[in-house]
């Protein structure tokens, strides 16, 4: 409720709702703490408190589980992957691994040259070795994204996963030729501290620098989002690792806001994606009722996705927390957060 919040973004007094826990205090970027509401309706949460601190540097949260400042990370790429690798095993810590609703996405400006080309998107997404992204860059924590919809999804139908770097390396060469191609590849920081972009955009640009023939030149350039996101939205950029997470059961918002020609994200990302037939699919699934004629268009939105690439798909997350052994029941859900009521101090 917009009333329950002051304008810098701070609760304006703690409304109580009906879930395990109400929030008692908050300080807006540095600390929330919530208590045990003993008139919820259900099973109630074990533990009386909870002070969730807001830490954003990677290596300062790590740093705080360690030293025993936070008992546990949580949400979304709260500990990196080679971090949890570290620990895990360790008999001081516990690292929950789940499901997970994020899918990776490299995004790029399709209203300009040379991405307004499908075979260069094309191209680049056959260059991509998923696989060797998730091991190397991740420790092994995701799985290979070949289509646009999360695995999590009710609706999800699996897209071929396909690497041929030598088809990919061709389709490039026709659309680049022997021209000077800068390309300008994005990172927005608030990704780039939870994930390894930085290492996954310079194996990208590895891959793009590489391509007997050609002459591409990739830049790299991490920046806050919103100044990030202006960039993309006007046009001035190449390229942008991101996430992004189902958001309900339904994936309807997502297909518009990506695949929509005036869809939100399709316009505030530069994508430049249009396709007249897509837009009357996403038009009858608006007010679709038949539960097995909105699977059939999300099915063939999905396989459309898989070949005109509006955006290109690179790992599907996994979701990992870790925590201290001194409390149980911390354990990956798929938005990365733990069911809270089962936390308590352990032994």
């Amino acid at each position: 409720e917009p009333s329950c919040f002051a304008e810098d973004g701070t609760f304006a007094g703690f409304p109580i709702g009906t879930g395990p826990y109400v929030v008692t205090e908050n300080v807006l970027g540095q600390y929330c703490v919530i208590e045990r509401n003993d008139s919820y309706w259900g099973t109630p949460g074990i533990a009386k408190t909870f002070r969730f601190k807001v830490i954003p540097d990677a290596e300062t949260r790590y740093t705080a589980l360690r030293a025993g400042e936070v008992q546990g990370l949580c949400d979304l790429g709260a500990i990196s992957p080679s971090q949890a690798a570290e620990i895990d095993g360790d008999p001081a810590y516990n690292v929950s691994v789940g499901d997970s609703g994020i899918t990776h996405f490299l995004n790029v400006n399709g209203g300009a040259f040379p991405f307004n080309d499908v075979r260069m998107r094309e191209g680049l997404s056959l260059l991509l070795d998923r696989q060797t992204i998730i091991d190397s860059f991740y420790n092994g924590y995701g799985l290979a994204a070949g289509g646009f919809l999360n695995y999590t999804s009710a609706f999800y139908r699996e897209q071929p996963v396909q690497h041929d770097p030598e088809r990919g390396a061709e389709l490039i060469r026709e659309v680049v030729g022997d021209q000077e191609v800068e390309l300008l590849f994005l990172l927005p920081g608030v990704d780039a501290n939870r994930y390894p972009y930085q290492e996954e955009a310079e194996y990208i640009q590895s891959l793009l620098e590489n391509i007997e023939g050609t002459n591409i030149k990739v830049s790299i350039q991490q920046m806050d989002w919103g100044p990030c996101k202006e960039e993309m939205e006007a046009g001035n950029y190449n390229l942008c690792l991101k996430i992004q997470g189902l958001p309900s059961a339904n994936p309807f918002s997502l297909f518009k806001g990506f695949m929509y020609t005036e869809g939100g994200t399709n316009i505030s990302y530069g994508l430049g994606y249009h396709n007249d037939h897509v837009d009357e699919l996403i038009e009858e699934a608006a007010t679709c009722l038949d539960a097995g004629r909105l699977t059939e268009i999300y099915t063939e939105l999905q396989e459309i996705s898989a070949v005109d690439f509006p955006n290109i798909p690179v790992l599907y997350s996994q979701e990992v927390v870790a925590s201290s052994s001194d409390i149980t029941g911390y354990q990956a859900t798929v938005y990365g957060l733990t069911g809270f009521t089962q936390v308590c101090w352990a032994g």
